[in-house]
């Protein structure tokens, strides 16, 4: 079995809620809603040239379980200390599980 194969890395699945500043105005903020078990994915060629056209650089995908993915509230994960945010998700080859794609929030920030 090869270490692609291996679910040995874990994500912080994370949602957008509204919260207060010091002033008391409403700001959107991350919270960590779960941690999950999951894997990196190798990301495709044709992924990598979709994100591009729309100005995205697709810095990573991670397969998770399905059961733990809730694709209307789930909107940023957080992997190897950095946070990235959901572009899109698709089914896995296992359909238990569900394959997330991500880019980094700096990046994200910059095409803005």
């Amino acid at each position: 079995m090869s270490s692609g194969d291996r679910w040995n890395g874990k994500c912080v699945l994370m949602a957008e809620a509204e919260d207060l500043d010091e002033m008391l105005r409403p700001q959107k903020v991350l919270k960590a809603v779960k941690s999950v078990f999951c894997k990196v994915v190798g990301v495709k060629q044709n992924e990598f040239y979709q994100a591009a056209a729309q100005g995205y650089k697709v810095e990573l995908q991670l397969e998770v379980r399905k059961a733990s993915y809730d694709e209307n509230k789930i909107t940023h994960l957080k992997y190897g200390g950095i946070v990235r945010r959901i572009l899109r998700s698709y089914p896995a080859k296992c359909a238990e599980n569900v394959v997330l794609v991500c880019v980094d929030k700096a990046n994200e920030a910059r095409k803005q």
